[in-house]
């Protein structure tokens, strides 16, 4: 008899410790899946990621205090990489309700290889982004490129063009004027022209990986937490069948 209420009372405590949340669960982890609308996966069109935090209630916002990593399972866009506590810019924000699968708030911004990566998803609407930004060096080098360009087109122009009009004896003057007028003139427009084209690389450029439908589960349980439910059970059932005896 009392063996068996030892394995009732095991497998009732061990039943307990996987079906009742805890305060704050010392490792939490949950699992991303959202449709890709501009990429592909291993898995599809389902894009992954995983989100792990510590110390860290459901409905409580997601702080740099208790985030642990956030790894990105790559696409045929964007390489797998991970997010860790300590990156440099890291910034995190949201949380994750207590309802599971589901739509969440969250941000999640870190340096990857010297490049800021940004995630986020909208639990309004389970739409997902993951944004990386393109070189800033586009302007600079498309503008220093069509200025000069732009002189020495402009520049060749005008002092032809001030020549032929400044005629036989004016020639020089004219073409003096003229190539230096044509020249700023070219230049400026030159310079306003290739700056723009060549800015377009290092301005704000659409997300690396976005979709719809981006979904948050629970991990699935490690084989430990498995191992343990099915001793509990395993218990009940003979508590139960020894009090059938």
């Amino acid at each position: 008899m009392r063996r068996a209420n030892f394995f009732a009372g095991f497998a009732v405590v061990a039943t307990l410790s996987l079906t009742t949340p805890a305060h704050a669960d010392p490792v939490f982890a949950v699992d991303f899946a959202g449709k890709c609308t501009d990429c592909n996966a291993a898995s599809g069109d389902l894009a992954t990621a995983q989100l792990i935090l510590h110390d860290y209630n459901l409905g409580d916002d997601i702080t740099t205090g208790n985030f642990v990593s956030f790894t990105y399972n790559g696409t045929d866009l964007v390489n797998p990489f991970t997010i860790a506590a300590g990156d440099t810019n890291l910034i995190v924000a949201g949380l994750i309700q207590g309802t599971l699968p589901g739509y969440q708030d969250v941000f999640i911004k870190g340096d990857v290889n010297g490049t800021d990566y940004t995630f986020q998803t909208v639990a309004s609407t389970g739409n997902w982004t993951l944004s990386i930004p393109a070189p800033s060096t586009g302007g600079t080098t498309g503008g220093t490129t069509g200025g000069t360009t732009g002189g020495t087109t402009g520049g060749t122009t005008g002092g032809t063009t001030g020549g032929t009009t400044g005629g036989t004896t004016g020639g020089t003057t004219g073409g003096t004027t003229g190539g230096t007028t044509g020249g700023t003139t070219g230049g400026t427009t030159g310079g306003t022209t290739g700056g723009t084209t060549g800015g377009t690389p290092g301005g704000t450029v659409p997300p690396a990986d976005y979709g719809t439908e981006g979904i948050y589960t629970a991990s699935v349980p490690e084989p430990v937490s498995l191992s343990l439910l099915g001793v509990g059970l395993g218990g009940l059932a003979f508590a139960r069948r020894r009090r059938s005896v």
